[in-house]
């Protein structure tokens, strides 16, 4: 329960597009010193120069693909913007049409501190979540996308929690 009330407390930064937008309050209820960051079409080429501007100091969480992909390049230059920061980023349910999904399973692997929340996987078999486009969320679905992106965070942070303590016991 502590690492929880820690992980609400941390300075998340999210940045998106409509599909986080409408999860935006969400977000902030779940992240008390989260920032939110989200509009209508944005795409990641938008994000990186965001994301650029500001000051990271936790974890940041990444909705971008849902208008398309970007170059790895600029994906590349996120992760460097974001520093050794945990970096969440969020698969699309509309991959069939912009195909990024596998882009991104991929492009995790290739940072440490970069992780997948499997949006498209968690949200499949939930269609009352979203309106009729299949991608904008209703109430229901912008409550379980703040949760699993929240439970998300939590679990990297559990794991680096355990991981601290094994390396203290080992010393």
């Amino acid at each position: 329960e502590q690492i929880k009330e820690t992980v609400s407390k941390l300075p998340v930064v999210c940045i998106g597009d409509s599909v986080m937008l409408g999860a935006a309050n969400n977000l902030r209820s779940q992240f008390e010193n989260g920032y939110v960051d989200a509009e209508v079409s944005r795409s990641g080429w938008v994000m990186a120069e965001i994301i650029k501007s500001l000051t990271i100091q936790g974890p940041v969480v990444i909705h971008a693909g849902t208008n398309g992909d970007v170059p790895e390049s600029v994906k590349d230059n996120i992760m460097s913007y974001c520093g050794e920061n945990d970096v969440f980023w969020v698969t699309v349910t509309n991959d069939k049409d912009v195909h990024v999904n596998d882009k991104l399973r991929e492009f995790v692997k290739k940072y440490d501190n970069a992780h997948l929340i499997d949006w498209q996987q968690y949200s499949s078999g939930h269609s009352d979540w979203f309106y009729s486009d299949d991608i904008l969320l209703q109430p229901a679905g912008r409550k379980a996308y703040a949760e699993l992106i929240f439970n998300s965070i939590y679990q990297v942070k559990y794991q680096q929690l355990e991981k601290m303590k094994e390396d203290a016991i080992n010393k």
